[in-house]
């Protein structure tokens, strides 16, 4: 065995084999100077319920642990699996991350079935039936949120799949604050804020993808897919503020976010990329919202096919040079809202190609009018499609 390599992955083989630093030995073979047995690592897959016990084992749904931060700590150091069934789980002041410890959590929530008023029955809340529900009672900033080690350090490989993130508290302003992180995932969640009993807060957002390494480093490559948000902002993808850092080849697409109301200027854009790279927002469905994608200081990145109604401004570019914009928009603007922009472009925007059909279809509340475009440049290229 001197001469072969054994890579990180545990080579089982077998109850009574024992074990050598991660690898199986055959029955009967030993090693001179041999180390005493190590305790077997932890389950790469860990259970949660509503029902559970942070008495158990958590290794299958029968023996499923109570609460997310106890099933995470169960996982590898090399991060896994943990699989939510149905409840109600408290995250206190926040589930806390490490970012080089990845993990996939998992639940059962059907996102597209979210009908707003439903939302607020306590015996059913959510019409898709039982769900893991995220929340926090503690007044937490973020409800999942990645802790920074320090040196140069990025995380990879989060995922987030099914969940329903319930935004209760004006405090909390975040549902996945994931900071230097690259490479995450997102998809069929429900982000829903509760602005009637709470409130909630007007400005909060779903999912934040940013980094404040002093080094310099990415957070970069997420995807953001097939989700709800209601009545709060989608993304943040980028620096909000402070030093910008890569961003690189976002793909947010196939979302549904619907607004509060588009008079709410406070609120965030239901989608913002700031110093993206190569990033792509694509076919979401965007209402009642001030503003819906904004683009500050990107280079090269695409908008395509978003649609969506009672919006002020629908595509706003700050800074934004050589991208690439064509919105559906649809009632962008309209008899309600005649003052409204279908793209609008600042004295920094330049080098962009817009489309845009140039009349409306059918009826003045379905208006594609280029009187709809404000652009502060006059080299950005504007195509309109011909009646």
């Amino acid at each position: 065995m001197d001469n072969v390599r054994i890579g990180r992955r545990q080579l089982l083989v077998g109850a009574a084999g024992a074990t050598i630093g991660g690898v199986a030995l055959l029955h009967g073979a030993s090693l001179a100077g041999a180390a005493t047995q190590p305790e077997p690592a932890p389950n790469a897959l860990v259970h949660v319920s509503g029902n559970g016990n942070d008495g158990n084992n958590g290794l299958t749904a029968e023996t499923a642990l109570r609460s997310l931060q106890v099933a995470y700590a169960a996982l590898p150091s090399g991060g896994g699996t943990i699989s939510a069934a149905p409840g109600r789980y408290d995250v206190g002041n926040g589930l806390v991350l490490n970012r080089t410890k990845p993990v996939w959590i998992s639940g059962t929530v059907r996102a597209r079935k979210y009908v707003g008023r439903y939302s607020r029955f306590t015996d059913h809340p959510y019409p898709a039936g039982p769900a893991a529900v995220i929340f926090t009672s503690s007044h937490a900033a973020s409800l999942v949120t990645t802790r920074q080690p320090a040196g140069r350090v990025d995380g990879y490989g989060f995922r987030f799949s099914n969940l329903v993130f319930e935004f209760s508290d004006p405090r909390t302003k975040t549902g996945i604050d994931a900071n230097s992180v690259n490479m995450g995932e997102v998809d069929e969640c429900l982000f829903w804020a509760d602005v009637l009993s709470g409130p909630a807060a007007v400005d909060a957002v779903s999912v934040r993808v940013y980094t404040d390494n002093v080094h310099g480093d990415d957070a970069s490559w997420w995807r953001i897919h097939d989700n709800v948000a209601a009545e709060l902002s989608l993304c943040v993808l980028g620096n909000d503020s402070g030093a910008r850092f890569n961003a690189n080849q976002h793909v947010v697409r196939d979302n549904i976010c619907i607004g509060r109301n588009h008079k709410l200027v406070r609120s965030r854009p239901a989608i913002r990329v700031v110093g993206g790279n190569r990033c792509v927002v694509r076919d979401n469905n965007v209402e009642a919202y001030h503003i819906g994608v904004q683009f500050q200081g990107c280079w090269m990145c695409v908008e395509d096919a978003d649609g969506g109604e009672v919006v002020d401004v629908f595509v706003d570019l700050l800074g934004s040079n050589g991208c690439k914009i064509s919105p559906i928009g649809i009632s962008t603007p309209t008899n309600v809202l005649p003052g409204a922009l279908l793209v609008r472009g600042d004295i920094n925007t330049y080098g962009n190609v817009i489309v845009a059909a140039s009349v409306y279809n059918g009826s003045q509340t379905r208006t594609y009018k280029t009187t709809g475009l404000s652009l502060a440049k006059p080299d950005n290229a504007v195509i309109t499609s011909r009646s």
